[in-house]
């Protein structure tokens, strides 16, 4: 079935002529005509009388386009709902976040976006295992490191250092390592699968690097829990800078080696596509990227 013939026939029956509706749809009306009895031949029945004087509607042809006007409507309706999904900032906006966007500047900035788009809504998944925006139905997804997938967007926002450090309850039991070499005999805080080992990619402050393979009594997969076991004592961890600050300051983590640190592949955004992003994706994009400047809330401050 045409649609385009359809909507002809509608035209024709509100103008009550084939020449008003060629006219309205600047078309020939030898065009206005061939499309209504096409139209008929296709459906198999009559819609319209013709007359020289003026044009009716058959019974089946009254039935018939009170039903095309109520479907081209929603029609148009559904196209103007796509219309505005681009234009209008509205709709469910989801996305997923590693745990550590749980502190304070992450909800102050989906504070201050909801309060300027009220006809958007957000739905925020924490975690800090890698979300699919295509299998997970997201929008955006936040996460620390690069992701490999060379089929999604990649945006990276910026920065971030990770610190070594224990708890001084750990310290005091066990000392404290001299040398990067020294965490191989020292209990770790994996992030990871396993507590057997893992590489941790070191450097100093003039920038040498340096690998070590270290071990620990407990591995997990959040970044969340491993700050959690570290403050209880359970070993060294290479946790984020940003996310062990209060910590530091509290007492409750003390930094290991102060000259080593491990630089991250960053924080990134991705996304599935470039092209016709709706307009809650755009404008919170332009909205994160605005509240980058002139640094990143999870940047390395300048004293360390």
């Amino acid at each position: 079935m045409d649609l385009n013939q359809i909507m002809v026939f509608t035209k024709v029956v509100e103008e009550g002529s084939f020449i008003g509706a060629a006219k309205q749809l600047e078309l020939p009306k030898g065009t206005v005509s061939r499309k209504i009895a096409n139209l008929e031949q296709a459906l198999g029945v009559r819609l319209l009388h013709r007359t020289t004087r003026k044009l009716t509607l058959t019974d089946v042809g009254r039935a018939y386009y009170h039903r095309c006007r109520q479907g081209l409507s929603e029609i148009a309706h559904a196209n103007q709902v796509v219309t505005d999904s681009v234009s209008i900032p509205n709709g469910v906006l989801r996305m997923s976040a590693p745990l550590g966007f749980e502190n304070g500047f992450f909800n102050d900035w989906i504070r201050e976006f909801l309060a300027m788009y009220s006809q958007v809504k957000i739905e925020l998944i924490l975690k800090d295992e890698f979300g699919d925006p295509l299998e997970e139905d997201l929008d955006l997804v936040f996460r620390a490191g690069k992701p490999k997938s060379t089929t999604l967007i990649v945006r990276k926002l910026g920065d971030t250092r990770q610190i070594l450090c224990a708890s001084p309850k750990y310290l005091a039991q066990s000392g404290e390592p001299k040398n990067v070499n020294d965490l191989r005999s020292h209990a770790c805080v994996i992030v990871g699968p396993s507590t057997e080992s893992c590489i941790w990619h070191l450097q100093n402050k003039t920038g040498t690097k340096k690998t070590v393979n270290v071990k620990g009594r407990i591995a997990v997969n959040t970044l969340f829990f491993a700050r959690q076991a570290t403050v209880s004592g359970l070993g060294i961890a290479l946790l984020p800078l940003r996310g062990t600050t209060e910590d530091l300051k509290a007492g409750r983590l003390q930094m290991v080696l102060p000259s080593i640190s491990s630089i991250t592949d960053g924080i990134y955004v991705t996304y599935p596509s470039r092209q016709h992003l709706p307009a809650k994706v755009r404008v919170f994009l332009d909205f994160v990227v605005e509240k980058l400047k002139p640094r990143p809330p999870w940047a390395v401050p300048q004293n360390c």
